[in-house]
């Protein structure tokens, strides 16, 4: 496919949004090009192709820019910002028609000493004319939470979008089960009820054209079960062929394939995730469709009517198999065109002429290109973080050490630019979940800590997700065992090899990662200088009680009261023996606020040397700039006080 070079979509586009094309000057970034909002986000491309919503900032604030591809050098125009306050964060817009959009707002709401995410929807037209926001004074919904819970964006029904949502009776009050479907008028906000709640089903799938056809849910604490129905009927039935699953090994439904009798999920086989397909008339078991032999099946890529576009894994690097063959060609031009990068198909228009792209690796958090297919044209929208000059940033290679019984375990490894991998200051950087991965990717507050100068070194623990099933449950009701003892092998590794200089490394974590530091203050003051936990954990025993009994989290943190309380730093701070830093929102609503309090408490206790710094009001993510600022700048004083600078490259 002939492709004409990748230009931008009109001057008028970037000065609009205030970036800078500028090369910068052979310096450190400042913290504020790490911690700003995205520039450009989340871009997606109508129905029609005849326009473009993204999702960007001003003064602090994400607003929701549309573009209008029809008429020459058009500027992005501002449709829905976040309010003053910031309370409500600007999640995604989606075309729910060809000239209307749903954006989804968030915000973490305390409900007595607990924090709940709160959710809204707000329409509006791709001018910016005729916003409203939805559900919001709604009786129906009783007050319900979570309101941006959309089934079918592009059903046929006219002005319709399919949401589910809890029922109330005639007093308003809420109804126990599984959430009701509705139809929402995304003009006048109307409802009328679609489905009835059903007992055992907690979600459901629909065919892209407003038909319910999939139903997912639990017939108690440790199953899930599946039900369906054919075209035309309103009966559900279970299937039976689709044997019930624990919450951890579920397939979970991506969608249900237009026109036919069959739905796409992931799920285990045997130790790996893959790709599955599900007849809805429960007349085959589930067929796998794809698998890795190394790697599981981590995104399924599917457009806005449920067709199957591709599926991506993670080694060393991201890769992608293509199941539609001419976009697999069409991308194949692309990556002719951007070598250097992981490209994604993210969006396209009805007709498939229009494609939006997302080109990223280890150093580009993101640059978006809109391809049209018809003339070639090749076009970048923007980047993320336009500030941020790839060549100024470190990359990350991958790693392999061997842990104390012999299991090899991966990782990355990022090295200051420019200076030999020698007795460098080593940031000990595991990630959070545990079930979760270190990717080649882009992480601001690795690519930060690099450019300070230190060494960050990232290892997939077992415990961690991506690797099979195997390696997940290796570390089972192990938080503190397996899983930390790899870390700290990777941290004797780094040594072993020369790389870090054993008298300047420090732990820092976010989430799990955070707990994992303050267990590293705790037991290992002959490795680690200090330990720095961003919304970390530190007392699993209460941690465990603030969730149901027989919960998923009971399953995978455990209940037996001996090792839960050997396996929380908060219940032996009189054994840290460097200094602690530690930031927490107050308004976290996955890694509790008083998780670091609590740690707090017990280090002030104990005469230790510590820092805690609240963030008024933020969540788990600390998603405002300001709130990323004051961690970045945090973080780089405690580093320099108790490592002191980073290394950097000589000048020519």
């Amino acid at each position: 496919m002939r492709m004409i070079g990748a230009g931008t979509i009109g001057r008028s586009l970037f000065v609009s949004l205030g970036l800078s094309c500028a090369a910068m000057a052979a310096t450190s970034p400042p913290i504020s090009a790490f911690a700003r909002l995205a520039q450009v986000d989340q871009v997606r491309v109508s129905p029609t192709g005849d326009y473009l919503v993204f999702i960007s900032q001003s003064q602090g604030r994400r607003v929701a820019m549309t573009l209008n591809l029809k008429i020459a050098g058009s500027t992005p125009h501002p449709v829905i910002t976040t309010d003053k306050e910031g309370n409500f964060d600007l999640r995604w817009c989606r075309w729910a028609k060809d000239t209307r959009l749903l954006c989804s707002l968030i915000a973490p709401i305390e409900e007595g000493r607990s924090v709940i995410r709160m959710t809204k929807l707000v329409a509006v037209n791709a001018d910016g004319s005729g916003m409203k926001v939805l559900l919001q004074n709604s009786p129906l919904l009783a007050g319900s939470a979570i309101q941006d819970s959309v089934v079918d964006f592009l059903s046929d029904t006219p002005d319709t979008v399919l949401i589910e949502a809890p029922d109330s009776d005639a007093m308003g009050h809420m109804q126990f089960g599984g959430p009701a479907v509705w139809e929402l008028n995304i003009y006048s906000g109307q409802l009328k009820k679609r489905e009835a709640p059903h007992a055992s089903i907690l979600s459901y799938y629909s065919d892209g054209k407003g038909h319910l056809r999939l139903g997912v849910g639990r017939a108690d604490v440790t199953s899930t079960v599946y039900f369906a129905r054919r075209s035309g009927e309103t009966e559900w039935r279970q299937l039976a062929k689709v044997k019930p699953f624990s919450p951890v090994e579920a397939l979970i439904p991506i969608a249900v394939i237009p026109e036919t009798n069959h739905a796409y999920a992931s799920g285990p086989n045997g130790d790996r995730r893959g790709l599955w397909l599900i007849d809805l008339e429960d007349m085959e078991a589930p067929r796998l469709l794809f698998e890795h032999p190394i790697a599981d099946v981590d995104e399924i890529i599917t457009d806005d009517q449920g067709a199957l576009l591709a599926v991506t894994y993670d080694l060393d690097r991201p890769f992608i198999s293509y199941v539609d063959e001419s976009l697999s060609a069409v991308m194949e031009a692309v990556r002719k065109q951007l070598p250097d990068t992981f490209n994604v198909a993210v969006s396209r228009s009805r007709d498939k002429k229009k494609l939006v792209v997302r080109a990223s690796s280890d150093r580009e958090a993101g640059a978006f290109y809109l391809l049209d297919t018809t003339t070639g044209a090749f076009q970048r929208i923007g980047r993320r973080y336009p500030e941020l000059d790839v060549a100024q940033l470190a990359r990350m290679r991958s790693i392999e050490f061997a842990a104390a019984d012999g299991t090899k375990i991966p990782g990355y490894l990022t090295t200051p630019i420019g200076v030999r991998e020698e007795k460098l200051p080593l940031i000990v950087f595991p990630h959070g979940g545990p079930i979760a991965r270190d990717r080649w990717a882009f992480d601001f507050l690795r690519l930060f800590l690099a450019s300070r100068g230190y060494a960050v070194l990232q290892m997939e623990f077992r415990g961690s997700g991506g690797y099979g099933f195997n390696w997940q449950i290796a570390a089972h009701q192990d938080w503190g065992g397996l899983t930390y003892s790899d870390i700290v092998d990777g941290a004797r590794w780094a040594i072993s090899q020369g790389i870090a200089d054993s008298n300047r490394m420090c732990i820092v974590g976010w989430s799990f990662g955070g707990y994992a530091a303050l267990t590293g203050a705790v037991r290992n003051p002959d490795l680690f200088k200090c330990s720095a936990s961003i919304a970390g954990l530190s007392d699993l025993s209460q941690l465990v009680k603030s969730y149901p009994g027989g919960s998923v989290a009971w399953e995978q943190i455990g209940t037996d009261p001996v090792k839960l309380k050997a396996n929380s730093p908060a219940r032996h701070a009189e054994d840290v023996k460097m200094p602690v830093l530690m930031l927490h929102g107050t308004l976290d609503a996955q890694a509790p606020y008083r998780q670091s309090e609590e740690m707090a408490d017990a280090l002030k206790k104990a005469g230790k040397h510590y820092k805690f710094v609240t963030i008024k009001d933020a969540d788990h993510n600390l998603w405002r700039e300001s709130e990323r600022t004051m961690l970045l700048t945090e973080l780089e004083q405690f580093l320099q006080t108790n490592l002191g600078p980073g290394v950097v490259a000589a000048a020519n």
